[in-house]
């Protein structure tokens, strides 16, 4: 996988991550009911978020250091 094309999916992956996070899409979490683990849908979205993007975060970290060590061709 090239260089660029790999950037570019990070970097879609956490801007729609970012993007959760926000206004337009955080709207939609917008609620105390219904519960998730005994926290209300806003609390638990945003866990949710975060879990996401701290496995992306591994994820991404792992990938990138295989392809760096010749893994995978660029």
């Amino acid at each position: 996988m090239k260089h660029h094309i790999f950037n570019s999916f990070w970097g879609i992956y956490f801007t729609l991550c970012l993007m959760a996070f926000i206004w337009p899409i955080a709207g939609i979490a917008n609620k105390i009911e219904p519960t998730i683990g005994g926290l209300p849908f806003f609390f638990a979205w945003y866990i949710l978020w975060v879990l996401l993007i701290f496995g992306g975060s591994v994820v991404m970290y792992l990938w990138d250091q295989r392809r760096e060590r010749g893994g995978i061709s660029r």
